[in-house]
């Protein structure tokens, strides 16, 4: 939580600090690169892995693509993105992918120096965990014969984002930007799997510190 405040608190105080009196136009629309950082809230499952031994799935990567339209200072868009991750600990491999994709509307507050605007997204996604344990097989016909060496659980929901973002213009067409957003499946989801009860459930979302390349239309 403390890495989560401290990331929130340094883009707040980089928007203070790069404010000036000149004002950048809103574009007509954009498209944008991402490419991000991800703390997924998967608490229950956690303690699960850390119980049996395996490593937690606390941070992922990923990259995506969006685009947004322009209607005064309201922005209209959406994005999609895909994320993973793989940690090792004890002999054995916790292993995560997943994706989400929003469609979000935004109101740009500031059109200083730098474009600044929240925005609120609808949308769904879905992550799966594969968890492996590496027993040293040195042959296909090994790995068939042990069983029981790999798992994989998966989740699907609902999913709202809530964000805010930050774009500055290098020259008249490029920008870079910034964007915090915390996402959230606003209930518990359970985990699924062949033959496994539903008995293990997480909210599906959590804390994105996202970069961003665009184009402006």
């Amino acid at each position: 939580m403390n890495i989560k405040l401290t990331l929130s608190l340094c883009l707040l105080l980089t928007t203070l600090a790069v404010q000036a009196q000149s004002t950048t136009p809103i574009p007509r629309g954009k498209l944008y690169l991402v490419t991000q950082v991800q703390f997924p809230s998967f608490n229950n499952l956690n303690h699960e892995l850390t119980a049996s031994g395996y490593a937690p799935v606390t941070v992922s990567f990923g990259s995506g693509t969006g685009g947004y339209g322009s209607i005064h200072r309201w922005i209209i868009g959406g994005e999609g993105n895909y994320f993973s991750a793989e940690q090792k600990e004890n002999g054995k491999t916790t292993s995560m992918n997943g994706g989400w994709g929003f469609l979000f509307a935004g109101y740009v507050l500031s059109k200083g120096k730098v474009l600044v605007y929240p925005s609120l997204g609808i949308g769904g996604g879905g992550a799966a965990v594969h968890l492996i344990t590496n027993a040293g097989n040195n042959t296909l016909g090994d790995l068939l014969a042990t069983e029981g060496n790999s798992t994989s659980i998966s989740m699907g929901s609902f999913l709202v984002n809530t964000a805010i973002s930050l774009e500055y213009p290098i020259g008249n067409q490029f920008d870079i930007g910034l964007k915090a957003s915390y996402v959230t499946s606003l209930q518990e989801h359970a985990w699924q799997a062949d033959g496994m009860s539903p008995s293990l459930s997480d909210s599906f979302g959590g804390f994105t510190l996202a970069f961003q390349f665009g184009f402006r239309l």
